[in-house]
């Protein structure tokens, strides 16, 4: 008789331990929710500003080489055009929700890394600096992209600090 009593004692405690912890529960699960979808916004942050860093330095040999006139093939350049917008669409898209669901460190950090693609974005037609040289990117443009990439590395550093 005493171990039912004992048994119906300790189902009880845990009962309405349980109860008084799901308020907890929820709050961690929720936090944890939070800083999921806050990686995942800033992954996308770095993949597009990467993407539009990336697509647009070949854009810009693909004018250069133009420009010193050679033939450029046209399909070739507007698929770099079409694959830029868009991975500078999406740049902007992901640095709106990171504003969005914050926080506002993480996002002011987003919209420098968007201020220097936009730096880099205008110096897309830059010229060569001296002979044409598919390889080397005009100096003005290496520096912007240079500053963009510093750039991506504040905001990843910002951002393993806000999702850890």
């Amino acid at each position: 008789m005493w171990s039912n009593v004992v048994t119906g004692l300790f189902t009880l405690t845990g009962l309405a331990v349980g109860v008084a912890l799901e308020p907890l529960k929820t709050l961690f699960a929720a936090k944890a929710r939070n800083r999921q979808q806050r990686a995942e916004q800033a992954a996308k942050v770095i993949q597009a500003a990467s993407d539009a860093q990336h697509i647009g330095l070949q854009l810009n040999a693909a004018y250069r080489h133009r420009a010193a006139g050679f033939r450029v093939s046209g399909d070739q350049e507007t698929e770099y055009i079409t694959t830029y917008n868009a991975a500078r669409d999406d740049l902007r898209k992901a640095v709106a929700m990171l504003r969005l669901h914050g926080p506002d460190a993480l996002a002011d950090e987003a919209d420098k890394l968007r201020d220097a693609d936009d730096a880099m974005f205008a110096l897309l037609q830059e010229p060569d600096d001296g002979e044409h040289n598919l390889d080397t990117a005009p100096k003005r443009l290496k520096q912007a992209t240079e500053v963009a990439a510093a750039a991506v590395q504040r905001f990843a550093k910002l951002a393993r600090k806000h999702t850890a």
